[in-house]
Parts: C-alpha cells; sequence; structure tokens
C-alpha cells in the first residue's frame, strides 16, 4: 500500500504457518529496508520464483526491489537506467511468468509501456500500443500471467476497458472489453487475476466509485456484475487490484 508517499507492506499467514501465528502481520516501512526513492505515486507487486517483486513509481523513475523469502529485502534500483526513460511515469502493474517479471508502465501522456526482466536482465520499453493497435490514453493498467502468456487490461481517459494478450508469437490486438462484457459506465481503475484453469477475473472501478466485475473464460466474457448489490460495501473505492 502507498500513504503520505511512503509504501507499506503486510502479509497474511495462513494457518499452515507452523513458525508465527496465522492472521495479518504489523505494516512495515519498506523503504525503512530498500532505501528512499521519494514521494511514491504508485506501487506493484508479483510473485517470481518464490519471492516479492515490488515496482514503485515515482515523479522521477521508476524503480524495482525484491523481498527474498527469509523476510530480508534489496534495495531498490533504478529501473529506467538499464530499460530507457519514461517521463512523469503514473501507474504500474506487474506480473510473473516462471523466472521473468513483466513490468507495465502508464506515463501522464496516457502512453503504456512493457519491459521484462529476466535473468540477463531488463528488456528495453516497449511501446504497447505499437504493436497492440491504439485505444486512446490508457489511464490505469492491470497485468496477469496465464500459463506463459502475459494478460494486460486496460481503461482508457474516455472510460473505456480493453484487453490484450501478449504470447510466444507476440502481442494480440487490443479487444474492447465492453462490448463484449457490457458497460461499466466510465471505467477508471482496474485489477487482473489469471488461474490454473485458464479464467482471468477482472475488477474494475467506475468514476461514481462502484466496484465491477467479470470473468474471460474458454467461452468468452462474462457480463459485468455489480460488486457492491452482492457485498453491500458501503463507500467509494479509490483504487482496486485483486490476486
Amino acid at each position: 500500500g502507498v500513504a503520505g508517499g511512503q509504501i507499506y507492506h503486510a502479509v497474511r499467514r495462513g494457518t499452515n504457518v507452523w513458525t508465527t501465528p496465522p492472521g495479518w502481520t504489523d505494516w512495515g516501512n519498506v523503504e525503512g529496508q530498500t532505501g528512499s526513492i521519494g514521494a511514491v505515486t504508485s506501487v506493484a507487486g508479483a510473485e517470481v520464483g518464490g519471492e516479492l517483486h515490488v515496482v514503485a513509481t515515482t515523479d522521477s523513475g521508476v524503480f524495482h526491489a525484491i523481498r527474498h523469502r527469509g523476510g530480508d529485502w534489496t534495495r531498490f534500483g533504478n529501473v529506467e537506467g538499464q530499460s530507457g526513460n519514461i517521463v512523469n511515469p503514473t501507474e504500474a502493474a506487474a506480473a510473473g511468468a516462471g523466472s521473468a517479471l513483466h513490468v507495465l508502465i502508464v506515463s501522464r501522456d496516457g502512453v503504456l509501456r512493457h519491459a521484462l526482466r529476466t535473468s540477463a536482465g531488463w528488456t528495453d520499453w516497449g511501446n504497447v500500443e505499437g504493436q497492440t493497435g491504439g485505444i486512446g490514453l490508457v489511464n490505469d493498467v492491470a497485468a496477469a500471467t496465464i500459463g506463459s502468456s502475459l494478460h494486460v487490461v486496460a481503461t482508457t481517459s474516455t472510460g473505456g476497458v480493453f484487453h490484450t494478450i501478449r504470447g510466444s508469437s507476440g502481442w494480440t490486438d487490443f479487444g474492447n472489453v465492453e462490448g463484449q462484457a457490457g458497460s461499466v459506465e466510465t471505467a477508471w481503475f482496474v485489477g487482473a487475476t489469471g488461474r490454473p484453469n485458464g479464467q482471468l477475473h477482472v475488477l474494475v472501478t467506475n468514476s461514481a466509485g462502484t466496484p465491477y466485475h467479470t470473468l474471460r473464460g474458454s467461452s468468452g466474457w462474462t457480463h459485468f456484475g455489480n460488486v457492491d448489490n452482492q457485498v453491500q460495501y458501503p463507500d467509494e473505492i479509490l483504487e482496486i487490484d485483486v490476486g
């Protein structure tokens, strides 16, 4: 989580953990262990090889750190020092695929970029829409892996929801999710997660703060369902994620 420009981390342990009691740990200040990177604007996390990878954006750059299995953190590294510069990054998404880490970044000018971290290091930033087709100015982005494929869901400044896949043969064209799942009335924030059975779950909030859920399976997209109508969440949601 991000509060006051600082990153905080907590762990929810299950009942099968023997060394510590189940439940939530206290919040820890991540930058107290990784080094300060300035006022954080967004953060994303992903699991790669049993370790937590964290990607954060500030007004001055994109940074990456790893929390090892033992609980110790690496120092934050400057991703742009290896992948190239992004002017004013605003939103980040990350997903692990095997031993690789996919990172998606939205810049203030609405451009969506992608880089991959492997054992050989970081690739250069690639302009996603240069390969998937234009969808307008991107507002928010979510990433998830299903098998070896990367699924990316993006919302735009006009309130649309779009989906693309990066597989072994490259990127597919962006598809309009609302054209198949129905309208959410001006989409804003988005979260996504993949399941071993091949399903992709997507949560979207609209400009009124109402959350919607849809599922992409073998037969296509289900209709967007209003989550508030089923769980009675009382407040306007500011941002959303799913794992």
